[in-house]
């Protein structure tokens, strides 16, 4: 749900995906790709049934820094 702060809103549903030492950014993305796509339909459908009720996010807002080639 969209609240008027950046990233304050609830979510419906959450994932995460262990970063492994050997990934590869399309290795990573396709992971990323296949659960979020999973993700998406089932929490598209528990809004329409009325089985998904929002969730605040939990914890401090934090920024991730830009990467260097280092």
């Amino acid at each position: 749900l969209l609240e008027a702060g950046m990233d304050t809103g609830p979510v419906y549903g959450m994932m995460t995906e262990t970063i492994r030492p050997d990934d590869t950014a399309g290795a990573l993305l396709d992971r990323l790709a296949t659960g979020g796509a999973g993700l998406l339909v089932a929490t598209m459908y528990g809004i329409a049934d009325g089985s998904l009720t929002p969730v605040p996010q939990a914890g401090d807002v934090s920024l991730a820094p830009k990467l260097s080639g280092e």
